[in-house]
């Protein structure tokens, strides 16, 4: 336990410094073991059940569209997360840096994590309450979130900021792809 809430401190840490473009201090202190790897798993389950149990408490009429319910939300968002690493998975293998795909796994989802926990109660409460300042809050969200990203795959991944933007821009496809053939019809 005493590992798994020095890394969270280390996350909060790498939010920071990635904010900042220090891209190569915010990720080092992420392992790639497989304990490492399970934490960060741990955290990415922890974050989804806290938002999956706060985001309906926040807009109970669903009015922002996320707030279904925890269990679809949990649901949704994980299989969102794993499509994402899959496509992260292959891409790091197809770019030559399959080697450094555990880092960056470890990483991304502290960091993921931190920024979820932020902005997904945040975002959904600004949409109940203003539904343009909730959309504005988002848009501006998503392309800080996307910077930030791009940053840490650099890091990680060793790879320069046209191939993370690639990367990137990849793994929010293949996402966008699976929430429209997945969960749309559903609503």
């Amino acid at each position: 336990m005493e590992i798994f809430l020095r890394e969270a401190r280390e996350a909060w840490r790498a939010f920071a410094l990635l904010l900042r473009g220090r891209e190569d201090e915010a990720v080092a202190p992420f392992g790639a073991d497989g304990a490492a790897i399970a934490r960060s798993f741990l955290a990415v389950a922890a974050v989804l059940v806290f938002n999956g149990l706060v985001i309906p408490l926040l807009d109970p009429l669903n009015v922002s569209g996320f707030a279904v319910g925890p269990v679809s939300y949990v649901t949704e968002n994980l299989v969102l997360w794993l499509v994402a690493v899959a496509v992260g998975w292959a891409l790091a293998k197809l770019m030559g840096a399959g080697g450094r795909f555990a880092h960056f796994l470890v990483a991304w989802n502290w960091v993921g994590a931190v920024i979820s926990l932020l902005f997904d109660p945040a975002g959904t409460l600004l949409l109940r309450l203003h539904e343009g300042l909730g959309s504005l809050f988002i848009l501006l969200g998503l392309v800080l979130v996307f910077i930030l990203m791009v940053r840490l795959v650099r890091a990680t991944l060793g790879v320069g900021t046209w191939r993370a933007v690639g990367f990137n821009v990849a793994q929010l496809l293949a996402t966008v792809v699976v929430t429209l053939w997945l969960f749309e019809p559903l609503a």
